[in-house]
C-alpha cells in the first residue's frame, strides 16, 4: 500500500488523502474569479503539478473574460473598478483577504465613492471622504444618533476601519495600473494611514479577580433557573469551579488560555520525575486555534526557572 507523505514534507497548499483501494490521492485547491474553487488531483505529486496548471490556465483565461462596463477606461466608475478588482484579482486570494477588502469597500468607500468616475478621483477628494467618515456618527436601528456615556458623539467608523477602505482603494487602483492598458492614475500612492488607537496590557488587581471568579459563579449558577434548557445543579457547580479555576490560574501563573487548555496530568510536577523547580510544564503537542499551520510543539516551565 501506498503511504502518504507527511504533511511537512509535501508542498505548501497540498493535501493527501488514502483512498479506500490503498492508492494516495494529491489534491490543491484553485481559487477562480467567480468566487468558485476547484481541486486539482493527481496520485502522484507530477500529476498533481500537471493538473493544477491546467486550471492555472482556466483561471486566468476566466480572469481575461471581464472587462471594463465603459469602453473607455477614463469613463469607469469606481463601483465597476471595484467589481472588476474584485472579481478578477481578490477572489483569487484567501478567503480572509477576501472578506477584509468586500466589508471595507462594502461599508467605507460604496455609498460614498462607487459613482465617482475613478480617473477624476484626486488626494483632495480622498481626504475629503476620510474627513467625512471620521466627522459621522453612528446611528441606531432606528436611525437615531448614538452618543458615549461622556456626552460627546460616538463615531461611526474608527481610524482602523477607515484605513482598510483606505488600503482597499490604493491596492485597487495599484491594480489598475497593472492590467489596464493606459491607466496610470492612482491618488493613493504615498498616502499615509491614520494613526490607529493600541490598547495597552491591562493589569488587574487581586480584588478583581477575586470579582470575575464571583461572576463567573453567578453567571453559572444563573443557568440552573427553572425553564427550558436549564442546567441541572450539580453540573453548574462543576462548570463554575472549573471556570474559576481557570481564571485563577492564568492570572497566577501567566499562562495563556491555549497552553491551560494543553495541559495534561503528567505535565504536573511533584517532584518525583524530575525536581528541578518547575511546579507546571506547559506543553503543545496539538495544533491550538486557526492560525496557519497551527502552533508547534514547545515546552516552558512555570513557577521555576524556565526550559
Amino acid at each position: 500500500m501506498t503511504r502518504p507523505r507527511r504533511a511537512r514534507e509535501l508542498p505548501k497548499g497540498v493535501r493527501a488523502r488514502t483512498l479506500a483501494s490503498g492508492q494516495v490521492l494529491y489534491a490543491r485547491r484553485v481559487y477562480f474569479p467567480d468566487g468558485s474553487q476547484r481541486d486539482a488531483h493527481g496520485h502522484t505529486l507530477e500529476e498533481l503539478a500537471i493538473d493544477y496548471a491546467r486550471l492555472l490556465k482556466e483561471r486566468t483565461k476566466a480572469s481575461n473574460v471581464r472587462r471594463p462596463k465603459s469602453e473607455d477606461p477614463a469613463r469607469l466608475k469606481i463601483g465597476e473598478l471595484a467589481d472588476m478588482w474584485m472579481d478578477e484579482h481578490v477572489a483569487t486570494l484567501t478567503p480572509a483577504t477576501d472578506d477584509y477588502y468586500r466589508i471595507a469597500l462594502t461599508y467605507r468607500v460604496e455609498p460614498y465613492l462607487y459613482d465617482v468616475v475613478a480617473y477624476k478621483l484626486t488626494r483632495r477628494m480622498v481626504g475629503k471622504w476620510r474627513k467625512d467618515l471620521m466627522k459621522e456618527q453612528a446611528r441606531d436601528d432606528h436611525g437615531g444618533l448614538l452618543w458615549n456615556a461622556d456626552g460627546s458623539p460616538r463615531h461611526a467608523h474608527s481610524n482602523r476601519s477607515i484605513n482598510a477602505g483606505t488600503a482597499a482603494l490604493k491596492a485597487m487602483f495599484g491594480w489598475a495600473i497593472e492590467n489596464i492598458d493606459g491607466w496610470d492614475h492612482n491618488p493613493l500612492a504615498r498616502m499615509k494611514l491614520l494613526p490607529e488607537e493600541t490598547r495597552g496590557v491591562e493589569i488587574h488587581t487581586p480584588s478583581q479577580v477575586m470579582q470575575m471568579c464571583e461572576q463567573a459563579w453567578r453567571l453559572r449558577m444563573a443557568q440552573t433557573t427553572s425553564g427550558r434548557g436549564a442546567m441541572e445543579i450539580g453540573r453548574a457547580h462543576r462548570l463554575a469551579t472549573r471556570d474559576q479555576t481557570m481564571i485563577l490560574a492564568m492570572a497566577c501563573l501567566g499562562v495563556r488560555m491555549g497552553e491551560l487548555a494543553g495541559l495534561r496530568v503528567r505535565d504536573y510536577n511533584d517532584g518525583r520525575d524530575h525536581d528541578d523547580g518547575a511546579l507546571l510544564r506547559l506543553r503543545l503537542e496539538r495544533p491550538l486555534g486557526h492560525g496557519k499551520g497551527g502552533m508547534r510543539s514547545r515546552g516552558r516551565s512555570m513557577c521555576g526557572k524556565s526550559r
